[in-house]
């Protein structure tokens, strides 16, 4: 027998029913492809807004440099090149905005980037952006750090005051004619702050920390043309608000400041008012307090001295003196009369 082979009309439906699955198929497989880039899109797009924070953050001081400027213009390309952001699946170009939210340091994105991905499915986030006007970012600088003299601040207390405290820029390192503002810095540890780190604020030239605890205070200067210097020399600013009161001096015989005493006595330091664990410090000149304890015994060469004592806390932060006037009379002893002869 002979092989039989398929007829022309099996042929064409097999044809028509191939044809019927690609059409079902197709739409399918092309609605996943466009899915993945969709997603991958998605994906990219919050990898470049945390590469805008980023920048944001490293070149806050560029941004300082236009106090008055309304919106800041940046090429994607530059996230690329100062390896803020790496592209895989897709691939971006054009423009990025950032504009001043009321005249704050805090800005609003706008973007006009097309991207493409592997498959060349092109995504479009497009906002009109003013094509002038607008401060362009990531050109110099990088040469603008470092091309002046630091400043010289002063002012720091690197004891424990219960006070706020100024520190102030004594010499700009630049003729004060070519300053356009400083920039300074704060932090609780000693390490100088890097060339980009976020500035705390832009001032004249002085800052008041009232904060409590140890704080480092530096100081930069931005002249006319956006040259910006070196941080400055370091000041030490160390607050604790909990001053002592002015300790109670009370004498053991109970006799007040200045009343006369028969005998030598004891002075007890101390007071309700003060904190535990405070240091007793006394002396006869109220400068010069060296003695520590909570009592001292009064002897009778200290009469018509002043005896001032003050309380110390343990962050070596003292309250003010008090002062005890010191009166002894001691009566001079009898003498017994002996008799004379005869009586």
């Amino acid at each position: 027998m002979k092989n039989k082979g398929f007829t022309l009309v099996e042929m064409l439906v097999v044809i028509v029913l191939i044809g019927v699955i690609l059409t079902l198929a197709i739409p399918g497989v092309i609605k996943i492809v466009e899915n993945k880039s969709s997603d991958s899109y998605i994906y990219q797009m919050k990898l470049i807004d945390q590469a805008v924070n980023l920048y944001q953050i490293r070149y806050k001081g560029e941004l300082n440099n236009y106090p008055t400027a309304s919106c800041f213009e940046l090429d994607y390309q530059y996230l690329l090149d100062e390896q803020l952001l790496e592209e895989e699946e897709i691939n971006c170009q054009g423009k990025i905005r950032l504009n001043r939210i009321n005249t704050t340091n805090n800005f609003s994105t706008v973007y006009d980037l097309e991207c493409r991905d592997s498959n060349n499915v092109k995504f479009k986030n497009r906002s009109n952006l003013a094509p002038n006007g607008c401060v362009e970012l990531g050109l110099e600088y990088e040469d603008n750090l470092y091309n002046i003299p630091a400043p010289t601040i002063t002012g720091g207390i690197p004891t424990w005051v219960p006070t706020e405290v100024s520190i102030y820029v004594s010499n700009s390192g630049i003729p004060v004619g070519d300053v356009k503002h400083y920039e300074y810095y704060t932090s609780t540890s000693p390490a100088t702050p890097t060339a980009y780190v976020e500035v705390t604020g832009t001032t004249n030239n002085r800052v008041v920390i009232s904060e409590e605890g140890t704080t480092y205070v530096w100081y930069r200067v931005v002249d006319k043309n956006g040259n910006i210097s070196k941080w400055s020399n370091r000041e030490i600013v160390n607050i604790d608000w909990t001053e002592p009161s002015a300790p109670t001096i009370t004498a053991l015989d109970g006799i007040s400041s200045g009343g006369k005493h028969s005998s030598e006595f004891v002075l007890m330091f101390g007071g309700e008012n003060n904190i535990s664990g405070n240091s007793y410090y006394y002396g006869t000149s109220s400068n010069a307090l060296t003695e520590t304890a909570s009592s001292i015994k009064v002897t009778a060469d200290m009469n018509g001295q002043t005896i001032y004592v003050q309380s110390c806390s343990g962050s070596a932060i003292c309250g003010p003196t008090t002062s005890y006037v010191v009166n002894i009379e001691i009566p001079e002893p009898i003498v017994p009369v002996e008799p004379e002869d005869g009586e």
